[in-house]
């Protein structure tokens, strides 16, 4: 029985940022099970770095090169669809965008648009899979090492 367009659109927003009319005609001739099975379909579409990062021309401005990342990543999730194959999938950059909001780091403590990358790209890689590793990892990831002012903590 085909997904009211209602309820798929609902289950867009819930699942990625929403849905154009394109993708939620696409999605509504399917039944829940296989809407499921089509929209939750994790797509790992790593990109290459944004070239702004590793421009020689921005080395002496990491603020450009923080601003660049921060524009790169906001195309990647209004560019993400569920029925595009080639696009980022909405699942996958919503989950980083949870996770970037649990693991807080700031650009003005953490200062370093690479490391920033880095973590960007850690959590589009381990966003959905096991907790105890994506905790592990962040445990090491410089830009949280940074934020936490790691340099300056010592024991007691």
């Amino acid at each position: 029985m085909p997904t009211s367009r209602a309820d798929v659109a609902h289950f867009l927003r819930r699942t990625g940022f929403g849905g154009n009319t394109a993708e939620v005609d696409a999605l509504a001739p399917l039944d829940r099970a296989a809407l499921v099975v089509a929209a939750t379909v994790i797509r790992q579409t790593e990109a290459d770095p944004p070239p702004e990062l590793y421009d020689p021309a921005l080395e002496d401005s990491e603020w450009l090169r923080f601003v660049a990342l921060q524009a790169w990543w906001f195309d990647r999730m209004v560019g993400s669809s569920f029925t595009n194959a080639s696009a980022p999938s909405p699942v996958v950059e919503r989950m980083a965008m949870f996770w970037h909001n649990h693991f807080a780091t700031s650009g003005e403590k953490a200062y370093d648009s690479r490391a920033l990358y880095a973590q960007n790209a850690l959590f589009r890689r381990e966003g959905l899979g096991n907790f105890r590793s994506l905790v592990q990892q962040m445990a090491r990831q410089p830009a949280m090492l940074m934020y936490l002012d790691n340099e300056s903590n010592t024991k007691g």
